[in-house]
């Protein structure tokens, strides 16, 4: 994902990532896009947990889940996210 991704308003960021379709590496990336796009602006954090719906969390390694997701504080915060 590059840099414009982080400028993108909640539509747009949600139109992306809900596609069947995306090209990237890992799921690793989209979770990293999307953990960038909301710690840009602090008032995006109240669309985290719909936005991280869309995350494959089945395709994140066991250990990448326990070192970067569960330790992501906005994640911990969020009752919702858990």
């Amino acid at each position: 994902m590059c840099d414009e991704f982080v400028n993108l308003d909640v539509r747009e960021v949600s139109d992306i990532l809900k596609k069947d379709d995306i090209f990237v590496d890992s799921e690793e990336t989209i979770f990293e896009a999307l953990m960038r796009w909301t710690l840009k602006d602090p008032s995006r954090q109240v669309h985290l947990p719909k936005l991280l719906s869309y995350v494959r969390m089945p395709l994140l390694s066991p250990q990448y889940l326990a070192d970067r997701v569960a330790k992501e504080e906005c994640i911990r915060s969020s009752h919702a996210c858990r």
